[in-house]
């Protein structure tokens, strides 16, 4: 088969899909492109993670390092995924810090990274206190960082990650398969009903496993949506719209492509290509792709670099493409032959929100500068909702913000505990 031609503006945005994506490809003074290379100091046996406290990359170098306490579990999911999932189960000076440990059990939250993360992301801010994971674990809950398929940090208890049935899913897939099994595993293992905090496509995921009724609903206590995503019609990111509109997606599938690997040889040398062509700016593809980021600096730039990206399944990409080109909140579209096979309708069946249990506390933190997690578009998604959930808007923050902003933990993250604690935000 030949190699598949790509538009070189298209190509650069494949750098940045979606998520809090950051470019890789720097431009240097002297105009060249140079790459920032993660150091990841992991060996993937594909045996699955470890199961020895504080034996992980995450614990070890992001939660130990930092004083605080640190495990990590493993979840084998129904199609035999087997995800990393890591726990703190504690602050760094529990009750020094102007709060007292409640009496019964720590309250269990979860939180679920967006596309081309794990759940090292809530952890690469700075300083520790900037982070969402400890100010958690500090304001007295119990935390677990869970990774979906094609984390690094996961695996398979059959397929190696070179099968491209690995990767023969998307984020639909993660709603039904594996967040259900995060969420049983963590409510089993506390006793109590979770909390939830996801960012992007971890709302996604919680969305539509929520619409399709997939038993997470009486798990669960609370829930918390940064960057909701529901729609994505409204998107701004030139980018993103001419990578829908033009179905790169669908070449990109064609060509034998499954697993899209942002750090690899492939990936760099499109993105080298792209960078040289006339009208690419590779200096400001996160702006294009994410929104202006108010509060970013380039150190914790720098800091994410050495951890992130995540691979993720071309199919994924291909899904969340069909979003934006139909606005819809619908499951995967394999084609009219494809969807009467699967569905037995012409096109694939959508997810209603009205189904979500209006029972279930909800927070909505967003961003007026975000091109991914549009404001019209969140709109449309509480719109949907049967009831109403508390709103958290922060008009000069895009996606990143949320994720790295200096001022997250003043602008967010005081007010999502306060939210977990049953306290006015």
């Amino acid at each position: 088969m030949a190699p598949a031609r790509f538009h070189p503006q298209v190509v650069a945005l494949l750098v940045a899909l979606h998520g809090t994506i950051f470019c890789n490809a720097v431009v240097t003074r002297d105009g060249g492109l140079s790459y920032v290379t993660p150091d990841y100091n992991v060996q993937n046996s594909g045996r699955g993670p470890s199961n020895q406290p504080g034996d992980s990359v995450i614990c070890r170098e992001l939660v130990l390092s930092r004083g605080y306490p640190c495990e990590d579990h493993s979840v084998t999911t129904k199609e035999g995924f087997v995800l990393a999932l890591q726990r703190i189960p504690g602050g760094k000076q529990a009750g020094s810090e102007g709060w007292e440990e409640p009496p019964q059990q720590r309250p269990p939250v979860l939180l679920m990274h967006g596309i081309l993360q794990g759940g090292d992301s809530w952890l690469l801010n700075f300083p520790a206190e900037n982070t969402l994971a400890l100010t958690l674990a500090d304001a007295g809950f119990n935390v677990f960082l869970g990774n979906f398929r094609g984390a690094r940090w996961s695996n398979h208890t059959t397929l190696p990650r070179s099968d491209k049935r690995y990767w023969d899913w998307s984020w639909e897939d993660l709603a039904k398969d594996d967040l259900p099994a995060l969420l049983r595993y963590v409510h089993d293992l506390a006793q109590a009903k979770v909390l939830y905090v996801g960012h992007s496509q971890g709302t996604l995921t919680l969305l539509a496993a929520l619409a399709e009724d997939s038993g997470v609903a009486p798990l669960l206590s609370r829930a918390v949506l940064l960057c909701p995503i529901a729609y994505l019609g409204h998107i701004t990111s030139a980018f993103l719209r001419v990578f829908s509109r033009i179905y790169l997606d669908t070449a990109v599938r064609d060509s034998g492509l499954y697993e899209f690997n942002i750090n690899s040889a492939l990936v760099e040398r499109m993105a080298g290509q792209a960078c040289a062509h006339e009208g690419v700016r590779c200096n400001s593809i996160l702006a294009s792709v994410t929104g202006p980021n108010c509060c970013i600096s380039m150190d914790r730039l720098a800091f994410f670099f050495q951890y992130e990206f995540q691979s993720t399944s071309v199919k994924n990409l291909a899904h969340l493409a069909q979003m934006i080109r139909t606005g819809r909140f619908a499951k995967y579209d394999y084609g009219w032959v494809g969807n009467l096979r699967r569905y037995f309708r012409l096109s694939p069946p959508a997810y209603d929100l009205r189904r979500i249990p209006s029972s279930l506390p909800m927070l909505i933190a967003y961003g007026g500068m975000d091109a991914l997690s549009d404001p019209l578009d969140v709109h449309r998604l509480r719109a949907d909702l049967v009831n109403a959930p508390q709103t958290l808007y922060v008009p000069h923050y895009a996606h990143g913000d949320f994720i790295l902003g200096k001022t997250a933990k003043e602008e967010v993250y005081d007010k999502v505990s306060r939210f977990l604690w049953r306290t006015p935000i």
